[in-house]
């Protein structure tokens, strides 16, 4: 077991194996975690993908290391006021240099590019992991030739956070540097030029990360939400978007924003005001239930077929119509 110690944490009492594929064996390695660690997620795909990112995030992506092998995504969860990401990270880092890993990038928050790394990067979802986007390090590790991870920690309220991404490749294959630009589209199809063409000098809604959108246009369009048709009833998610507006509200405590239902232009008015509403509370709902916003925070309303954004004469223009849209209530 390696053991490591900071003058804020105890790491002893919980460990993580890690699995390090050396030739053709598989060894693990036992991380010490601190004693109060929480495992919140632990996810295996084998085989799966991941790109390590190489470099901070700018100009629409990053540099990354395209892996292909045993993916393993785990979170673990701290209570303690007071802890800093440095403490959290500098243990873990120690001891995997300790065995012999190298390190290959190490940023903090702006320096990784802030809101957009965060969101350029995999991340388990709430309430597994949380991500405080001005609080954060990462740190991207070359075990050994086929092995390679990253750590990403944070702080969240009292609360600690660590992702561990390790991914053991085939042995003898050979991961490509690659520029990676993963960062979510968040308009719908057929959206993005007509909400980039309502923002003069802003970039369209598609290039954009939503609290961007928020921040340079006022509103911004969650358009991975599902529907049953015809019903309110939101589907199960994850929904990315969901996640960026919640990111968006915690790091932003005094920001309120508005979730505004939209339909197409089928069927009477009243009963598309109605429907509309009734989904813009199913997600006022979920923010509440999933990520613990305040709800004196989000409002609800419909507007029915009242505010296009496309042609009612076109499937195309009808889906684009049928959107939940978040405004920002900020006035200064």
């Amino acid at each position: 077991m390696i053991r490591a110690f900071s003058a804020a944490l105890v790491f002893a009492l919980s460990c993580a194996p890690i699995i390090w594929a050396s030739g053709a064996r598989a060894q693990t390695v036992d991380l010490a975690l601190p004693a109060n660690a929480v495992l919140t997620a632990d996810q295996v795909q084998n085989p799966h993908s991941y790109v390590l990112p190489l470099g901070p995030y700018a100009q629409g992506g990053g540099a990354g290391l395209a892996l292909e092998g045993r993916v393993q995504l785990r979170a673990w969860r701290l209570e303690g006021r007071g802890l800093t990401t440095l403490q959290l990270l500098q243990p873990l880092r120690a001891q995997f240099l300790q065995a012999g890993a190298k390190v290959l990038f190490e940023c903090e928050a702006a320096q990784c590019g802030g809101f957009d790394f965060r969101f350029d990067i995999k991340v388990l979802p709430a309430p597994a992991m949380r991500v405080g986007l001005g609080d954060y390090r990462f740190l991207a590790l070359q075990l050994n030739a086929e092995t390679h991870a990253s750590l990403l920690v944070s702080r969240f309220g009292n609360a600690g956070f660590i992702q561990l991404v390790t991914v053991a490749a085939k042995p003898g294959s050979t991961p490509a540097v690659q520029a990676h630009t993963s960062a979510p589209a968040l308009a719908a199809p057929g959206v993005a030029q007509a909400v980039g063409d309502q923002a003069a000098g802003v970039q369209g809604a598609a290039a954009q990360t939503l609290g961007a959108q928020l921040w340079a246009q006022g509103r911004a369009i969650l358009a991975d939400l599902e529907f049953t048709s015809g019903a309110a009833d939101l589907g199960a998610g994850p929904f990315q978007s969901l996640a960026m507006l919640a990111q968006f509200l915690q790091d932003h405590p005094n920001s309120r924003v508005a979730l505004v239902g939209h339909t197409d232009a089928v069927g009477a008015l009243e009963g598309n005001i109605a429907l509309s509403r009734r989904r813009a509370a199913q997600v006022v709902a979920r923010l509440v239930a999933d990520y613990g916003i305040d709800t004196a925070r989000l409002q609800a309303e419909g507007m029915g077929f009242l505010a296009p954004i496309a042609s009612n004469r076109t499937a195309e223009g009808r889906l684009a119509n049928r959107r939940v849209e978040v405004i920002l209530l900020d006035t200064d």
